[in-house]
């Protein structure tokens, strides 16, 4: 049996499609202290917290794909098991930082749709394009 640990660094927004109500979010994590990341299309209509619970099942299922892979020894049994553990402080604490990390990202592209001068509208279009959220 394997045990990987698996721990979220940042959330960053590489590109929002604002046409089509959709933000590109890349998740940088740490996978026993090897930097990897993963990158996902956030709709702006979806519900953050499925959304959130999405991403952490899919980067659970990549690691555990990687390593059942690399680990196939046909007379041990436990050799196939690949057990991913968060390292957070307590409990469910990723989780919700991660929601809040997506809800802002949300609130910003509201705030963005609200320019109405040209002026702020560039230095604005920037900020929201160049945003790292830290976990």
């Amino acid at each position: 049996m394997q045990i990987v640990k698996v721990k979220f660094r940042e959330l960053e927004l590489v590109k929002s499609d604002l046409l089509h109500n959709k933000l590109h979010i890349t998740l940088h994590y740490d996978e026993n202290k090897q930097a990897r990341e993963l990158e996902k299309i956030f709709g702006l209509d979806e519900n953050i917290a499925n959304f959130v619970k999405n991403l952490m099942n899919d980067v659970k299922q990549d690691c555990k794909k990687r390593y059942a892979a690399s680990s196939q020894d046909e007379y041990e049994f436990l050799s196939g098991i690949v057990n991913v553990v968060l390292e957070e402080h307590e409990p469910g604490f990723t989780e919700i930082r991660m929601i809040d990390a997506v809800r802002r990202l949300k609130d910003k592209i509201g705030f963005f749709r609200k320019v109405k001068s040209a002026s702020n509208y560039m230095s604005s279009y920037h900020d929201l394009n160049e945003t790292k959220i830290k976990l």
